[in-house]
């Protein structure tokens, strides 16, 4: 048995003298086999030529289309879940921005009245010469003017210019002037808020409404306020009546007739009540009616 190089050639001269896979094939049958390997080629991976995934079975949530009713519910639902979120984004916000405020405050354990109270005993040791006394009077004014301060910021009220002045009669016309384009019967003789406001002001509450420089604005409220009271007063009225008279109509059109509120011959009151009868005491009712009642027409 040879080796080296030798052998290799042997075996290489073995090997291309095997037989290739289309011996003993017809012409027509490699070219189809070659035509066919072509195409595998070609062909993606998957099943029957399609797509990886494309051939797996949709769920029936998949298949399903989805209804507006559906998407309108779950657009709702998502749009639920940002307002909450946002709101406890606010909240969180607020809280963290109440304790930076908080923070900002100096922490005393003392108040305005005992620091004074403190502050005259320093005083009176920094007189007799006690070492310290004297700074501890300085920084106490100090704390003094910035607590006073603070206490002044905390009770700040706004102070409303006085009837009579430039700036009273400049803020009321501007109100009336807001009000007269918003409601064309204000300031207008004759019209039924023209008249309410007259009876304000020359009532006893004349005076707290003029003195506020915009106290045209409550009293304008007070009168549609008043109007709109008296309107609900007669609307009620009105209904009461249209009640009593329907139910006038309804007695005198009812299967017994009569006045209202009575009961008909035999208890029968309605057409209803009639309908409830047998047809004997149908035909009885009718017979009785006709003999009441010849003179007049229809078929009671």
């Amino acid at each position: 048995m040879s080796s080296g190089p030798q052998g290799a050639a042997s075996s290489d001269e073995a090997f291309e003298g095997a037989p290739s896979p289309e011996f003993g094939q017809e012409p027509h049958e490699r070219e189809e086999a070659a035509s066919a390997e072509s195409t595998e080629e070609n062909v993606p991976h998957g099943t029957n030529g399609e797509q990886n995934g494309d051939n797996r079975p949709k769920s029936a949530a998949q298949q399903k289309q989805e209804s507006r009713y559906e998407r309108t519910k779950r657009e709702r639902a998502a749009f639920k879940q940002q307002q909450e979120a946002f709101r406890a984004q606010q909240a969180q916000f607020a809280r963290e921005r109440a304790e930076f405020e908080e923070s900002k405050k100096p922490k005393r354990d003392y108040s305005l009245s005992d620091l004074k109270k403190f502050r005259e005993d320093w005083k009176k040791e920094a007189d007799e010469g006690v070492p310290g006394r004297a700074e501890l009077v300085v920084r106490a004014d100090q704390e003094i003017a910035a607590m006073e301060a603070e206490e002044r910021a905390s009770k700040q009220v706004v102070e409303l210019p006085k009837r009579g002045t430039k700036e009273h009669r400049q803020q009321w016309e501007a109100a009336e002037a807001d009000l007269r384009a918003a409601d064309p019967e204000f300031m207008k003789s004759g019209t039924r808020v023209d008249t309410k406001l007259r009876e304000i002001f020359a009532g006893p509450n004349a005076q707290a409404y003029a003195d506020h420089p915009q106290g045209i604005y409550a009293a304008y409220d007070r009168a549609k306020r008043e109007i709109l009271e008296e309107d609900v007063k007669g609307l009620r009225t009105e209904n009461a009546q249209l009640k009593k008279e329907l139910q006038r109509l309804g007695g005198l059109t009812s299967i017994g007739g009569g006045v209202p509120g009575r009961l008909g011959e035999g208890g029968i009151t309605s057409t209803a009540d009639f309908a409830r009868l047998s047809s004997a005491d149908m035909r009885k009712h009718l017979l009785a009616a006709s003999k009441k009642s010849k003179d007049t027409t229809g078929w009671l």
